[in-house]
């Protein structure tokens, strides 16, 4: 039974329990309940995973997060160290460990003795226990583009996801610095984001994104219907 289902159990009960209450106050008791029920369960924040491969500490994932963090309820799961270059690469040979961190306000924050793979399977069946609306991962120090998704970490943790039939979204941006502008790039998320959430996407499938270092948000080209 789903919380909704249960709470107008909850309610029939009370209303069959009160003598003073006849049939038709109970049926319209009851029907009035059921409606304010459901629309307030259809508003419920959307759950989003957030994760990288650079690690918990770099700014990629710190831009990411503050792009992302007015959609839902937010959880970090990230590396403890950076873990780019480990592709699909899972835990198996010692045990993994995570540490609860606060410099995500307002949010559920892990770092992972693993990789980002790693991160994503602990994040939905430990931390979260439930499978999230959405995973985003990044923002990669770089791009990920041809034969280097391969080895990507950040594009194997949106790959995780879709295997797991999770809308992922693995963003990049072109640029390595360590201390890069991602200001641009947050827009971007947050406008592909808002569209995901509202959209949905296809069972399976990932998105790679990948952002071009643009001075401003108008320097982007964006894709028309026709292009996409």
């Amino acid at each position: 039974m789903n919380k909704c289902a249960l709470i107008v159990f909850k309610i029939s009960e009370f209303c069959r329990n009160r003598p003073d209450f006849n049939r038709k106050i109970r049926i319209t008791f009851v029907t009035f309940a059921t409606s304010v029920i459901k629309r307030v369960m259809s508003a419920k924040k959307p759950i989003i995973l957030v994760t990288n491969d650079d690690g918990i500490s770099a700014k990629g994932i710190r831009s990411l997060f503050n792009a992302v963090k007015n959609f839902g309820d937010i959880y970090v799961v990230a590396p403890d160290s950076p873990q780019s270059g480990m592709g699909h690469a899972i835990t198996i040979n010692y045990p993994l460990r995570i540490s609860k961190v606060d410099f995500f306000e307002d949010s559920v924050a892990f770092s992972c003795s693993g990789t980002p793979v790693d991160c994503v399977k602990l994040g939905i069946y430990e931390v979260m226990k439930e499978k999230p609306d959405l995973i985003v991962s990044g923002i990669n120090h770089g791009a990920n583009t041809s034969t280097n998704v391969l080895y990507s970490g950040t594009m194997s943790a949106a790959v995780e996801g879709a295997m797991e039939n999770i809308p992922s979204i693995g963003f990049s941006l072109c640029n390595f610095d360590s201390d890069a502008d991602f200001s641009v790039a947050q827009l971007v998320v947050k406008q592909l984001v808002e569209k995901v959430l509202q959209n949905g996407m296809p069972e399976g499938v990932c998105l790679n994104v990948n952002i071009p270092d643009a001075v401003s948000y108008t320097h982007l080209t964006l894709p028309t219907n026709r292009e996409v």
